[in-house]
């Protein structure tokens, strides 16, 4: 069985593609573990995250930050996200959350 794998993984093609997918799949799972670690790291620092709707039929993937006290959200990238500090800042899984709790996008982050 080992002979007839490794002959057919001598073959360049084929073993440049195998190489690819397994690399494909390391990348992927170490994404998805780094996404985890984020989450845990940020609920460790207690703030707030607010779970999408089951119904919301049209869901924005993009998460932004607003301040328990504003009234405007801010994209991660956003200079305004960097100005709430910690204890106040609740995290919106999508825009289309921030804006069902009152919420509107920040000028300085469109």
């Amino acid at each position: 069985m080992f002979e007839k794998l490794k002959s057919f993984l001598e073959d360049e093609t084929v073993y440049f593609a195998t190489l690819l997918v397994l690399v494909c799949i390391a990348s992927f799972l170490l994404g998805r573990n780094s996404a985890t670690v984020a989450s845990s790291d940020a609920k460790k620092q207690d703030i707030t995250f607010l779970e999408p709707a089951a119904d919301e039929s049209i869901l924005v993937r993009q998460t932004v930050v607003a301040s328990k006290n504003g009234s405007k959200y801010h994209y991660l990238d956003c200079p305004g996200a960097d100005s709430i500090k910690e204890e106040n800042k609740i995290i919106f899984e999508s825009t289309n959350l921030a804006e069902a709790a009152g919420y509107v996008l920040a000028a300085n982050c469109k």
